[in-house]
């Protein structure tokens, strides 16, 4: 009603498997979920442009129905393709709990790419790219 973006409700992340590049793809959460329904599942990093210009997003996104609670997780230090990205994953209708922003990958492979916790060194861009995702997604 105020403008704000609207605040959903945090998943209960006492117990989550994080995001691995090329490890936590879809069949890895299969495997994990069937060891665990309560544990929250993240996808693997997922850079922005990868999904703006994937032709199906099944790979990088599918999901099986029984894999919630679930986040998929973006890379990417560009604040309207995040945002655009965000979209997508939305519109992908895989039913993820969170959409999850990189800022964390210590991997010198990701910085280069000025993501990961290279992000976290411009503060500004940071809180402009989390202001701009949520004005355009209500995960």
């Amino acid at each position: 009603p105020n403008g704000r973006p609207k605040i959903m409700p945090l998943l209960d992340e006492r117990i989550s498997i994080a995001p691995m590049m090329e490890w936590t793809d879809p069949h890895f959460r299969v495997l994990m979920r069937g060891m665990s329904k309560r544990t929250v599942l993240y996808s693997e990093m997922v850079v922005d442009e990868t999904i703006i210009h994937s032709p199906s997003l099944d790979f990088f996104l599918g999901r099986y129905n029984d894999q919630h609670p679930s986040v998929v997780q973006l890379g990417g230090s560009d604040p309207s393709l995040l945002a655009h990205a965000a979209e997508l994953c939305q519109q992908y209708g895989s039913g993820y709990g969170e959409i999850n922003l990189n800022c964390g990958c210590p991997s010198s492979r990701v910085a280069q790419k000025c993501f990961g916790a290279k992000l976290m060194l411009d503060p500004d861009n940071v809180r402009q790219i989390i202001n701009t995702m949520s004005r355009r997604v209500s995960v």
